[in-house]
């Protein structure tokens, strides 16, 4: 049988150890998460073809 003790500064630790990975992969990945929340431009409307005065009709 093992038996383990855990100090109860240990859940402190792995806390830390959790944060900073969360933060890390945020820092990592920045520009795609923030391209996630970024609002993409609406698309502009097609450009009616324009008629040219020197041509004749």
């Amino acid at each position: 049988m093992v038996v383990a003790y855990i100090d109860p500064g240990t859940g402190g630790i792995v806390l830390q150890m959790l944060v900073a990975a969360v933060i890390g992969v945020g820092v990592f990945f920045r520009q795609r998460i923030a391209a996630l929340f970024r609002r993409k431009p609406a698309p502009s409307p097609p450009a009616s073809p324009q008629r040219d005065e020197n041509q004749s009709t």
